[in-house]
């Protein structure tokens, strides 16, 4: 056998192959261990020791892979993955090299030309910022510079996904989409979102497949801190025609909310508002707070009122007294907290609206629930079981593998998180895209997250180690509604949260250590079973609710207790988050959905959550001064700052200045830079490395992701 595969390689030396495509990344000169060169095709792996390899007649032939030159034996290694099956077991490798075989046809298709690979330097920066959300700090730059292996990058890749500041940095942008906020409801309630935040973030550190954590928000139910994924539907408490809207386009990729209140402007075939209402239907049996009429033992409200005057009356109070007053108006709020929670009736509420006026229908009229369908993409119906409410049946329609948008949605979504820009632009309405750059790479996209059983973790490994990723960004300015062919991701602006979690480390070191409070206790406190309760277990409610801030206070002293005790564990560093100004020093995450009006992530265009994905990277003149004059930057030369710790520790002035080039640009300074900082240390050495560190992080080299 080895005998008649030398001569059939001596043979082919002879051949050139011309026919063979030539953009074909597998197609290339091979050459055997006596230096004889010839062009063939490599097909695939025959095991691991022999491959196969296809001649310009189209005819394969299989013979050893030791009889190739060292360095094409890795070639074909390397290449396995391209012939390879699709199977389940595929690695992320091995589909980031797949992802970049499109990438290239693309590239050849529209004479576009890749950037070269981006540094070290700038590849450390951008992805701890796209993947954990912040910049890395002193100690992991250097392991990373310091770091000899040639796959350091993917190997820091792997760390990264795995860690907390990825469970974190994900959650911030699920908390934009989803439009998560403190408090569920109007502005006097006293349900908060806190449990549904925690879900979401359990679902993400569980790496929850995204489809099975979709249905369970469109399919829970319950109270928000007994079923915390009902905190998606109570979002929008009785705002049912609403929520539709903002789940079609969230999930679905489809702006349908002008069909509404009419038929749809360009698709009025498709996406009428007969067939608006139809979708809307699947709701209209499902409520989310609960009147009168749902209690056994008639309103809570009132009886319970009753119950509790009366305890007052017989401890000789004075129901009408102002501060008991004020008790009786918590109490009110109390039960109605209780009263949001999802639940299914019999009858369909949903009607056509009083002024609808066309003839297919009549105002007022119950339409039934039924699906909507796509213009070019292949629609489905699944069977509804008997077991299946209506609900349960639009969460299976929704979040299957057989939808044709639901897995191209959130690949599209996940690739713009990581370039910039999406396959197709927008993000939320692909049925009006003003970009359509790649329809090959986003239909293996889409087949990719399917195959990987939508597991978003896995996805985004696979994105973060192809080249295209890896490469320079592009800084030309990007016009929009034009083709992008992603030479290599876009030059963005950080996010707010990605900014204030920069700061938190430059601050901290590791923010990722610190926990902000959680509603456990005054969920606890405020839950009533409202058919059951009675007055003196109202009381009883109210009085805890009283002392919960004494309550806490009490758990806070234990928890800084145990921190003394065993000063730098895990535990105490998670109970005890630092403050400065009045202000926590926390990651975006751990703070108020969304932060108050006035603060830094406000200020630098965090989210109001009014809307899906309301975040803005728009530049202002109050950033610009908040950055130069305001407490963010004035705490980094405070001497309990990390950065300023960072500069303690080094002893000669150049090594301090590489300090802080590494801590806060994530580089070495260059010739210049070195000697421009020490030409200032040796005029004002008292003041130059405060000067040094506002400098550097007002540069725009530190609000850009390269």
């Amino acid at each position: 056998m080895k005998v008649l595969s030398l001569v059939i390689l001596a043979f082919l030396s002879l051949c050139i192959c011309r026919s063979l495509p030539a953009q074909s990344q597998n197609v290339r000169m091979w050459k055997n261990k006596d230096g004889k060169e010839v062009m063939m095709q490599f097909v695939r792996m025959d095991g691991e020791t022999h491959c196969i390899m296809k001649t310009k007649d189209n005819r394969e032939h299989r013979f050893p892979l030791e009889l190739l030159a060292e360095q094409d034996r890795k070639i074909a290694l390397a290449m396995r993955p391209l012939a390879a099956a699709t199977g389940k077991d595929r690695s992320s490798a091995d589909t980031a090299l797949l992802i970049d075989r499109i990438m290239n046809e693309n590239w050849v298709k529209t004479r576009s030309q890749p950037n070269e690979p981006a540094s070290d330097e700038e590849f450390v920066r951008r992805i701890y910022l796209d993947a954990v959300g912040r910049i890395p700090n002193l100690g992991e730059i250097r392991a990373f510079f310091e770091n000899d292996s040639p796959n350091k990058r993917n190997e820091l890749i792997d760390v990264l996904m795995e860690s907390e500041g990825y469970k974190s940095h994900l959650y911030n942008y699920f908390g934009d989409m989803f439009r998560i906020t403190d408090k569920i409801g109007d502005g006097g309630s006293l349900v908060r979102g806190v449990s549904f935040m925690e879900w979401v973030k359990k679902c993400i550190d569980e790496n929850r497949p995204y489809n099975e954590m979709v249905y369970e928000m469109l399919t829970a139910s319950g109270k928000a801190w007994e079923t915390p994924a009902t905190g998606y539907l109570l979002r929008d408490s009785g705002m049912t025609l609403d929520n539709l809207a903002n789940t079609v386009s969230i999930f679905l990729g489809t702006e349908i909310a002008c069909a509404q209140c009419h038929d749809h402007p360009f698709y009025d075939d498709t996406w009428t508002q007969a067939k608006f209402y139809e979708m809307a239907s699947f709701f209209g049996s499902t409520v989310t707070q609960l009147g009168p009429g749902e209690f056994k033992n008639g309103e809570p409200l009132k009886r319970i009122r009753n119950e509790v005057v009366d305890i007052i009356k017989a401890n000789g109070g004075d129901p009408e007294d102002f501060n008991t007053q004020r008790l009786m108006r918590t109490l009110g709020r109390m039960i109605a907290a209780n009263r949001f929670q999802v639940k299914d009736v019999e009858k369909n509420r949903i009607k056509l609206p009083h002024d609808y006026k066309y003839e297919d229908h009549a105002p007022g009229d119950v339409l039934a629930p039924k699906f909507i369908e796509w213009p070019d993409e292949r629609n489905f119906n699944p069977r509804k079981d008997k077991e299946m409410n209506d609900r349960q049946h639009f969460a299976t329609w929704a979040t299957s593998r057989e939808n044709p948008m639901f897995a191209k949605v959130i690949a599209n979504r996940m690739w713009q998180r990581a370039f910039g820009i999406g396959v197709v632009e927008p993000v939320d309405n692909l049925f009006a895209p003003s970009m359509d750059s790649n329809p090959k790479l986003l239909a293996f996209l889409a087949d990719e997250i399917r195959r990987t059983n939508f597991d978003l973790k896995a996805f985004q490994r696979t994105i973060f180690y192809t080249k295209a990723y890896q490469s320079k960004a592009n800084t030309t300015e990007y016009e929009p509604g034009t083709n992008y062919a992603f030479q290599g991701p876009l030059l963005k602006r950080m996010t707010a949260e990605q900014l204030w979690d920069s700061f938190m480390t430059l601050q901290l070191g590791d923010p990722d250590k610190y926990r902000g409070a959680t509603g456990e206790l005054y969920e606890r406190v405020i839950d009533m079973e409202l058919d059951k309760t009675t007055g003196k277990t109202a009381v009883q409610k109210l009085t805890a609710y009283q002392n919960m801030g004494q309550t806490m206070k009490k758990l806070n002293d234990a928890k800084m207790e145990d921190s003394e005790e065993g000063e730098g564990s895990a535990m105490s560093m998670e109970m005890t988050p630092r403050s400065r100004g009045g202000a926590q020093l926390l990651r975006a995450s751990e703070m108020n959905q969304p932060a108050p009006a006035g603060h830094f992530l406000r200020e630098f265009g965090q989210s109001n959550r009014l809307v899906i994905n309301g975040a803005s990277k728009e530049g202002s003149v109050p950033q610009i001064l908040r950055i130069m004059n305001g407490n963010s930057t004035e705490m980094l030369t405070s001497n309990s700052s990390q950065v300023y710790a960072n500069l303690a520790a080094e002893e000669t002035p150049e090594a301090k200045v590489e300090a802080l080039f590494l801590s806060i640009l994530n580089r070495r300074p260059t010739e210049s830079d070195m000697e421009l900082a020490i030409r200032k240390i040796d005029e004002e050495e008292r003041y130059a490395y405060d000067d040094l560190i506002w400098a550097l992080v007002n540069t725009r080299e530190f609000l850009f992701i390269q």
